[in-house]
């Protein structure tokens, strides 16, 4: 522009400074407008691509800016991803490790199944009666590792009724086979795993229950049948609460 000015200038002074006769001189004249025209075109051209330039400008910079915000979200897919991967090793690793520790418990139940339940010919006949379905489930060894999970939770849920079986008193009934060799429905009163009395609804037999390896053994000593009976009654609420004297044994 500032060109075109100039030139502007310089071209009025020249056409000012000419002879009339010389300006209207169609040839020269003609020319020189033709000059004036391109050199305002080509001006103008230079305005409009200065304005394009700046505009052209601005857009490469807001590529850029835009390149690198994709660039850093790409590398921060790439760190994610290397996470994540790193996560799945992990978790596969654990898994061989589960599948690993299963496999030895299984190998542990199958060789010692039969053992586990002749243990529980040890617990007293009340909890023996409420976890009879389970113990049957757990008779055979597992087969699997899937099978050796479940017969784990079914033994630790027996285990830990067992444990909590030891601080309470529970009064049975129970079908049991006398010296007699008669079956007898009795009323037995237990001390957790410590042992305890049995009594006959009449009140005429009793005796002892006590623990020992082979299972729960029941003697026969009608002298206790009293003793056993009141027992039961304070048990159940049916006679108020005293101190009463335990009779000694020296079987």
């Amino acid at each position: 522009m500032t060109r075109f000015l100039r030139s502007g200038v310089v071209i009025s002074g020249l056409i000012a400074a000419m002879p009339l006769t010389q300006a209207n001189d169609s040839e020269d004249y003609a020319t020189l407008l033709e000059w004036v025209r391109v050199e305002k075109q080509i001006s103008e051209e230079r305005a409009d691509w200065n304005a394009d330039k700046a505009i052209l400008l601005d857009l490469i910079r807001v590529l850029e800016e835009e390149s690198k915000l994709l660039d850093d979200h790409l590398t921060s897919i790439q760190e994610e991803a290397s996470e994540v991967g790193d996560r799945k090793d992990s978790l596969e690793q654990r898994s061989v490790a589960i599948e690993q520790e299963l496999t030895a418990f299984n190998e542990y139940l199958t060789a010692n199944t039969e053992a586990l339940v002749a243990q529980t010919q040890m617990w007293p006949r009340p909890i023996l009666k409420d976890v009879e379905e389970d113990l049957e489930s757990l008779n055979k060894a597992p087969s699997d590792a899937n099978e050796s999970l479940a017969h784990a939770k079914t033994w630790l849920s027996l285990f830990r009724e067992t444990h909590t079986y030891q601080n309470q008193v529970v009064v049975h009934e129970e079908m049991i086979t006398l010296d007699d060799d008669q079956p007898w429905a009795v009323n037995e009163i237990y001390f957790g795993f410590a042992g305890g009395f049995w009594t006959t609804p009449d009140g005429e037999r009793g005796g002892r229950i006590i623990p020992e390896d082979a299972g729960w053994r029941t003697s026969s000593e009608p002298e206790l049948a009293p003793f056993a009976t009141r027992l039961i009654d304070i048990s159940k609420r049916r006679e108020a609460a005293a101190a009463i004297e335990m009779p000694l044994s020296t079987q």
